[in-house]
């Protein structure tokens, strides 16, 4: 099938620019040591956490200002953050924090377990009394029924039953940030844009869609270390970032275009990371009777007709990992539960035997904040024109599409789609995405199935990381066995940098830790 080349497609996503790219000066920042630069396509929506849903980048500002009770680290392992450790009752019922002592919120306000509890109490409420909102990461905590402030020190968390993701979700990516609750009460709904923390920097300044400025706080309780200020500069462009590197703009950039990798790699005192994460790309088929796409042969026929490998290769140039399922090899319960191997001629003889000799037309709807949306969605377009299926192609900027998401409309036949759970934990990714409790966001291809409804529950009431892996591996082989998404890559996560920048580190989910991070010359 005819396909885009990587020169093609290079000289499409440069433009105008790629002559500039190559003939840019190469010179050193004008900057101290005490500065850092970075940055990044979009910014957050808001520093008020249970209301924040933008990218793991843009988490990597906001997780600088406000502090959760525990961190994921960049092996995926949990570590203790404003709760020095933690533990469940033998029941499995109650969740019992102990919270580090000595601990001030930037606005010199002490943290402790009633500071704790404000925040977790907007996150379960109906409506934010703050807001008069629903947090949008509520449903992480759907199954809690309480919390208690025990004394100063120590927080209880009670669940109607056992639940096995709790401190993954507490520690989740955007998810639990503590606040003051002194700054929540006096900002009301402008806290989102003077946000008040513990963590080891301040917001000092915000301009919308220009940059995000933050302060190093000399009381931090986690001592020193790191700059004096890092500046966060929201550059869309992808073009405009590499260029902005190579001329010593900017310290590190995030999602780096990966036909642009090598040239930076060439560059004199550069580099680019290129880190797996657990995000993965698939399609969700609409399992509607209305779509062709309700009969599992021919979601086998879809599965059987896209050559991964050579998508990869051609679209992502090799920084991406082919997929058979939609979770990530970093993540706890993956398992390689079948393959789809490239057979377009059994794709045609699946879509005959499904009552479709001639193929049918489908509509493919995508978004920017895929990897290489057009190019991947192009690619299957092709691959899906070789056994009949004729594919429309819809562009939605990225609000548009979540907003046709919550819709519930069944007017796409295929999303292009894609998710890294925060928390590093799978139950994240299996409830929102395949448990019939998520119809229409994000179960918005309305798969609905007793069998692994029943088992994605189980899975989340089981404490045990073995018996509860094993579970996991049963929701993965139901999920293939009936076709239920169409899985693309594994995204490796893309970050340019000056070769002097020392102490950064990526977490599973694409989110940059600059909480150490030192400049050199």
């Amino acid at each position: 099938m005819p396909r885009i080349t990587r020169r093609q497609f290079a000289q499409r996503a440069l433009g105008t620019t790629s002559l500039l790219l190559f003939g840019v000066a190469q010179r050193a920042a004008p900057q101290g040591a005490s500065r850092l630069t970075v940055a990044m396509g979009d910014e957050p929506n808001t520093f008020d956490i249970p209301f924040y849903s933008t990218s793991p980048l843009s988490h990597s500002a906001v997780g600088l200002v406000e502090e959760g009770l525990a961190y994921i680290d960049e092996r995926g392992a949990l570590k203790p953050l404003l709760a020095e450790s933690w533990g469940v009752s033998g029941d499995g019922l109650v969740w019992t924090f102990r919270l580090r002592r000595g601990v001030r919120f930037h606005d010199g306000t002490p943290f402790n377990a009633e500071a704790a509890k404000f925040t977790f109490d907007r996150m379960l409420a109906e409506t934010d009394p703050i807001t008069g909102k629903k947090a949008l990461n509520a449903f992480i905590f759907s199954g809690v029924t309480g919390i208690r402030a025990v004394d100063t020190y120590t927080l209880q968390i009670a669940t109607k039953a056992k639940y096995a993701p709790m401190v993954r979700n507490i520690a989740y990516g955007g998810g639990v940030g503590i606040a003051s609750p002194t700054a929540v009460k006096k900002l009301g709904t402008s806290y989102g844009l003077h946000p008040v923390g513990t963590g080891p920097y301040r917001l000092t300044e915000w301009a919308k869609g220009e940059r995000i400025v933050l302060g190093r706080n000399g009381e931090y309780w986690g001592g020193g270390g790191g700059v004096d200020t890092i500046t966060f500069r929201i550059i869309p462009d992808a073009s405009a970032r590499t260029l902005g590197l190579m001329s010593g703009d900017y310290d590190v950039i995030g999602d780096v275009p990966p036909e642009q990798v090598a040239q930076l790699r060439r560059a004199r005192a550069l580099g680019v990371i290129a880190q797996p994460i657990n995000r993965m790309i698939w399609l969700i088929p609409n399992v509607r009777n209305s779509s062709p796409l309700s009969k599992p042969p021919v979601r086998r026929a879809v599965n059987l007709a896209i050559n991964r490998e050579t998508l990869v290769k051609d679209a992502l140039y090799g920084f991406a990992r082919p997929a058979d399922t939609v979770l990530s090899p970093l993540t706890p319960g993956y398992a390689a539960v079948g393959r789809y191997p490239y057979n377009p001629a059994d794709a045609k003889k699946l879509l005959a035997q499904a009552g479709y000799p001639n193929g049918f037309t489908v509509k493919l709807v995508y978004a920017p904040y895929v990897p290489q949306s057009q190019l991947v969605s192009e690619t299957v377009q092709g691959y899906l024109q070789q056994i009949g299926v004729r594919v429309e192609l819809t562009h939605l900027e990225q609000a548009t599409y979540w907003a046709a998401m919550r819709d519930a409309s069944d007017k796409y036949d295929l999303w292009l789609f894609a998710w890294g759970p925060g928390n590093a934990d799978a139950d994240t990714l299996l409830t929102s995405t395949f448990s019939s409790t998520s119809i229409p966001v994000y179960n918005v291809g309305a798969s609905s199935n007793p069998v692994l409804d029943r088992l994605i529950a189980q899975q989340r009431s089981t404490l045990d990381p073995r018996a509860r892996a094993r579970i996991i591996g049963q929701v993965l082989e139901q999920i293939y066995n009936q076709d239920l998404a169409i899985p693309l890559f594994n995204q490796e996560a893309l970050i340019g940098l000056k070769l002097s920048i020392k102490g950064m580190w990526v977490s599973p989910n694409g989110t940059l830790g600059l909480e150490r991070v030192t400049v050199g010359s």
